[in-house]
């Protein structure tokens, strides 16, 4: 496949794809880089960030005033092209969003010049080599010019936070600083030709800059962090310490790792690591794909507005959130970003020449001296050497679409197929050689990224969930994707290391309050945190009395801190849960996963089904799925699947192992632990029984539905609005209130 530049089509790739996020899928980054595959087949309906960045382009580069801009596409209408970009009507809430984002980025921009072409580090194949691929390397953000200053500002959506210095900063200032314009006039008339694989317009290289500066702005309230400020010899420097490691490793891609990024994946088709699991929800098609789990049902009972910003990931709209005031009239220096220039970088200086270093800045990072050439050493592909410099691994680890792995997914727990897995004309992983510096996963060398292992009893550490630590003396362990800490999607879940509390985590699998009690979900969240804790130490071992807290009056687990009667009801549920913890009298040797995410593609619906449980362990040779059921009043009277209305996991649970997705085994099992102050008692329902299969259906169908067919997500006022944390984006505004 050439464009009509005569050259395979480009891999392209954003400067914030050199960092993995928490979840992320290491072989999408590849695919999603490689324009080989073609453009993804299905996006989500709305991406709040690509409306911004559109109104943004028609403020700024078009001068359409904002109300015009946030207008454009009116609903109803077709999707519109802005410089480019393909916008879709949106949602009157994200519009909401939208108009306050871009007022408050606007605000925060002003003095400064906008400047419309982005910034492209591109690597052309020599003249005459027909078979080597073009690379491109993109700066993400938006660029604006201060004097001699080259400016690259970051919108966040929500709050900042405090970050380290990372790959992705370093690549997008090395961007910044060496980078060419890409001609955006030329690019926005033809650009289908672009998004099909030719590489992009360029203009003439400009002159270094004498400064640049990575700057990160918050589109709730205006606040700002200067991530980055030097020369461009700093920028190089930065690179080469932090960023060519990290985009090199997006080049190289790595195990699939079934999630959240399976939505959009352009070769989900044919992954061997994703189940499929047609007619699973028992829905037919239902319009644009979209990901499904108990708590999106449970959002959109509440209110459908709420479950589709929840699952687009809209940041909450802070009590009392007021739009800054209109920015001025373009001209003069403007104002320096507010939370000072912090580079770490020989002679960093300030906007008017001061030292960037004032108390309360943000540290980039100190930079060994000594620049070296950007992107030297990077390995390139042995069938497409590349010009000098460019990022590329030894081998494209990711199949195009026509070489994806043939044949069925393997399920959690079943043996894989020796060859059906690898087309003709793919490698095999022993003719692979791993990168030069990069070490092959557990000593084998050239391990492949999309290959599954010959028996899934016998697994990977980097097959394990992401961030989940291979257990001590374990070499086999169950197939299960998944992420340490991790949520649902749409869910925002920050690092657990960072001690930050998952917004609304309860009962269930997301937010809300537990099922079975009226709580706030606090203590309910606590339970979950401390007993997944618990269960993931090695070696594993059961809960015992000794790991109480010792102060059942004051405690606190991954950031949540109870206090007094919340606390002590808290410490009554743990201690409940010893006598029934599912690792008691467990033999040695048998594999347990603490909170993993289990992901299956309901491919007549077209609906991925993404949920955490909360244990799924091995018992003499077959899979058990347990989910905790947690009340704070007491357990719930309902017993066997009638509990399925009350833990919707329990019911996935069992169409899972029906559809093949986990393996069923001799004895297969499902587990509600009904956990209350007074006592906990197990309820065990065999997925195989017509009977649980029949009520496992009806539940689901019954959740899934309403939610299935809405289009239209239209906010419904009523008691949830009090607490609703998208109140202030909401089209009810304050008539939204009970």
């Amino acid at each position: 496949m050439t464009t009509d530049t005569g050259h395979p089509p480009v891999v392209r790739l954003l400067s914030d794809t050199a960092v993995l996020p928490l979840g992320g899928c290491p072989a999408h980054r590849r695919v999603r880089a490689d324009l080989s595959l073609g453009p993804a087949r299905h996006r989500p309906r709305e991406v709040p960030a690509a409306v911004l960045h559109a109104v943004l382009d028609l403020v700024e580069h078009r001068g359409w005033s904002l109300e015009r801009a946030c207008a454009h596409p009116p609903p109803g209408r077709p999707p519109v092209t802005v410089l480019g970009e393909r916008v879709p009507p949106v949602h009157e809430g994200v519009r909401r969003w939208v108009r306050h984002a871009a007022r408050t980025h606007l605000a925060a921009t002003a003095g400064r010049t906008p400047v419309p072409d982005f910034r492209v580090r591109q690597y052309m194949p020599e003249r005459g080599a027909r078979h080597r691929r073009p690379y491109e390397v993109r700066a993400t953000g938006r660029c604006y010019t201060l004097g001699a200053v080259r400016e690259l500002w970051v919108p966040v959506p929500g709050r900042l936070r405090r970050a380290p210095a990372d790959a992705g900063l370093a690549v997008a200032a090395y961007v910044l600083a060496t980078g060419a314009p890409v001609d955006r006039e030329a690019y926005a008339a033809a650009p289908e030709r672009f998004h099909g694989g030719a590489p992009y317009p360029m203009r003439r290289r400009d002159d270094p800059p004498e400064r640049v500066r990575v700057i990160r702005v918050s589109c709730l309230d205006g606040a700002t962090e200067v991530r980055f400020d030097g020369t461009a010899a700093d920028a190089e420097a930065l690179f080469v310490a932090r960023g060519r490691e990290g985009l090199r490793s997006a080049l190289v891609g790595g195990a699939r790792a079934p999630g959240a990024d399976c939505l959009a994946c352009a070769v989900r088709s044919g992954c061997g690591r994703l189940p499929r699991a047609p007619g699973l929800l028992g829905l037919g098609p239902g319009g644009e794909r979209r990901s499904w789990s108990p708590a999106t049902t449970r959002e959109h009972a509440l209110c459908p507005a709420r479950a589709h910003f929840r699952a687009l990931g809209l940041p909450s709209a802070p009590t009392g959130l007021r739009p800054p005031a209109p920015p001025p009239a373009p001209g003069g220096a403007g104002p320096a970003p507010r939370a000072a220039a912090a580079s770490g970088m020989p002679g960093a200086t300030g906007p008017s020449g001061s030292p960037a270093h004032r108390p309360g800045a943000r540290e980039a990072g100190p930079v060994p001296e000594g620049a070296v050439p950007a992107l030297r050493g990077i390995a390139v592909p042995h069938s497409e050497p590349a010009p000098r410099g460019v990022p590329a691994p030894h081998s494209e680890t990711t199949p195009r679409s026509e070489d994806a792995p043939r044949g069925t997914p393997v399920p959690y727990g079943a043996p894989a197929p020796h060859d059906e897995d690898i087309q003709r004309g793919t490698p095999a992983p022993h003719e692979e050689v791993a990168p030069r510096g990069i070490p092959a996963p557990c000593g084998v060398p050239g391990q492949r990224d999309e290959a599954v292992p010959r028996n899934v009893s016998a697994l990977r550490a980097e097959d394990l969930p992401h961030g989940v630590p291979a257990p001590h003396g374990e070499d086999v362990a169950p197939a299960v994707p998944g992420r340490a800490g991790g949520g649902e999607p749409g869910e925002r879940v920050p690092s657990r290391a960072a001690g930050a509390e998952r917004p609304g985590a309860g009962g269930g699998s997301g937010g809300g309050p537990p099922p079975g009690g009226p709580g706030d979900g606090v203590v309910a969240g606590a339970v979950r945190a401390w007993l997944e804790r618990a269960h993931e130490r090695l070696p594993r071992r059961a809960c015992e009395p000794a790991d109480l807290p010792v102060d059942p009056a004051r405690w606190a687990c991954a950031g949540r801190r109870l206090f007094g009667a919340r606390a002590r009801r808290a410490a009554a549920l743990l201690a409940a849960h010893i006598p029934v913890c599912p690792l008691r009298d467990l033999p040695a040797g048998d594999h347990v996963r603490s909170g993993p995410t289990l992901t299956a593609d309901d491919t007549e619906a077209d609906v991925l089904v993404v949920y955490r449980t909360d244990v799924l362990h091995h018992r003499r040779g077959s899979w058990v799925h347990r989910s905790v059921l947690i009340s704070e009043e007491g357990p719930p009277g309902a017993t066997g699947p009638a509990l399925f209305a009350q833990d919707p996991r329990a019911a996935l649970g069992v169409l899972f192992f029906a559809s093949g997705v986990i393996a069923a085994g001799p004895e297969p099992a499902v587990e509600v632990e009904v956990l209350g102050p007074d006592g906990a008692r197990v309820d065990t329902m065999d997925p195989a029984s017509p009977q649980v299969l029949a009520a496992a259906e009806r539940t689901v169908r019954a959740l899934v539905a309403p939610w299935h067919r809405d289009r239209v997500y239209a906010p419904v006022p009523g008691p949830a609005c009090r607490t609703c944390p998208y109140r202030g984006w909401c089209p009810q505004g304050e008539g939204a209130s009970p």
